[in-house]
């Protein structure tokens, strides 16, 4: 029989291994924000940026914008920086750093809203790779709202009254935040997208979404209160509008829903789930063959469907089946040739 070495746990041995662990695991973030705090300046016109920063976790998220959470845990949301400019006799100018997880998340932040006036920093601030098919911009600004895409950060500049110094204090803002940061290509999955379906669709690129949650998806074009296309941070999903350029009829715009799922098991369960729940409203239920184009009838139009290996496209309000048959094929197309390439 031998004696067996004994680990004594006390109170002040746990609390200190406690605040050891919390150090490590905090410390890229405080990196982060060390980092962000240089980059903005001091003082801009006659805002004067405080030395204190609002931390902002997943954790009290909607203790600080409610039920405008959603939209960024719908991304891979890491933490937020909030600063607040100040000045004497003007109102305030607000800075929002969103750090997220990855660059596309940052990109899907600022592509469910490409309105404003395009903003060129510098040449290195522009995406590497100009070829995918979105607005050549990786900063938006309008009414007094600077949004930017800066690589791994969302940010938010946003002057309370707009005039012209504020304006001028929100660029110098947005320049000092890109300084640092290039930007790389856009979601791979953006060479999905046809410029045209079937030749007289034509691609509309301010209104291309790229997101990950069903709940941002509902906010761009809503399908159900659940899940039923099971997405979440696992996935890469395209939303955007195609208008046939040879008609100016009401229903003259189909929007083509692009998904990429971790595996081709994990879309084939989606595609399963969404007839049974979505299309079984329509009567027509079935089970969705890969590699088979599917078109079905519903309140709105044709809805068109296929599913190949990881990649499921969906594509609404087709004005006949002839057409939807006809952008189908061309879907299809798109959806093989992106497999190939993976």
């Amino acid at each position: 029989m031998h004696n067996s070495a004994k680990i004594i746990k006390s109170p002040i041995t746990l609390t200190f291994l406690s605040a050891l662990l919390l150090i490590l695991l905090n410390h890229e973030v405080y990196a982060q924000m060390n980092e962000s705090s240089r980059a903005l300046p001091q003082k801009v016109g006659v805002w004067v940026r405080p030395d204190t920063v609002q931390h902002i976790t997943a954790d009290n998220i909607f203790d600080y914008m409610n039920g405008a959470g959603e939209l960024y845990l719908g991304f891979g949301f890491d933490s937020l920086e909030v600063y607040e400019y100040e000045a004497d006799e003007e109102l305030g100018i607000l800075v929002e750093l969103y750090h997220m997880k990855s660059s596309n998340d940052a990109f899907g932040l600022l592509s469910l809203d490409w309105g404003g006036e395009s903003v060129e920093f510098s040449d290195a601030q522009s995406p590497q790779d100009s070829s995918y098919p979105v607005p050549a911009a990786s900063a938006l600004y309008g009414a007094g709202l600077l949004r930017i895409w800066a690589d791994k950060i969302y940010a938010r500049v946003m002057s309370y009254n707009e005039t012209k110094e504020s304006k001028e204090a929100v660029l110098a803002i947005g320049r000092a935040i890109t300084s640092t940061t290039v930007n790389p290509a856009p979601p791979s999955l953006l060479a999905v997208l046809p410029d045209t379906l079937n030749d007289s669709w034509q691609l509309q690129k301010n209104r291309i979404s790229y997101f990950r949650s069903h709940l941002v998806l509902n906010s761009i074009y809503y399908l159900s209160s659940q899940n039923i296309l099971q997405l979440d941070h696992s996935v890469e999903a395209l939303i955007a509008p195609y208008k046939n350029a040879e008609t100016q009829k009401q229903n003259n715009r189909v929007f083509c829903l692009f998904i990429h799922y971790k595996s081709p098991d994990t879309a084939q369960r989606a595609m399963k789930n969404f007839c049974d729940v979505y299309l079984s409203a329509y009567g027509t239920p079935g089970e969705p063959v890969a590699d088979t184009i599917h078109i079905a009838e519903i309140e709105d139009g044709r809805l068109g469907y296929y599913l190949h290996s990881d990649f499921l496209s969906l594509l609404f309000e087709a004005p006949s089946y002839t057409t939807a048959q006809k952008l189908m094929r061309n879907i299809e197309k798109q959806l093989r040739k992106e497999a190939a390439h993976e």
